[in-house]
């Protein structure tokens, strides 16, 4: 997602670090304890968010961004969620 708002000229080695390692913060105390590598699924769309910014703000910090950066970090998380897929359904039944 951080690729897609920011229009980054490229992926570097860093991004792919970067959101490593905030998947891996991304366990609960539950899910920790539970030994799990990985948190639940049903967090998905949250833990997909916190990566996306962490990778968003290296992509701006890096100057890799064809976009303006928002004018401040607490607003990256508006600026990527304008711009994700959000699936709608109509109801059929």
């Amino acid at each position: 997602m951080a690729i897609y708002a920011t229009e980054a000229k490229f992926v570097t080695d860093k991004m792919f670090l970067i959101a490593a390692q905030t998947l891996a913060q991304q366990l609960n105390a539950e899910e920790y304890n539970k030994g799990t590598l990985l948190p639940s699924t049903s967090r998905i769309l949250e833990i997909a968010l916190e990566i996306s910014v962490s990778v968003a703000k290296v992509i701006f910090d890096d100057g890799l961004a064809r976009v303006e950066r928002p004018d401040y970090d607490s607003h990256i998380l508006q600026f990527i969620e304008k711009r994700m897929y959000h699936p709608f359904y109509k109801d059929y039944l």
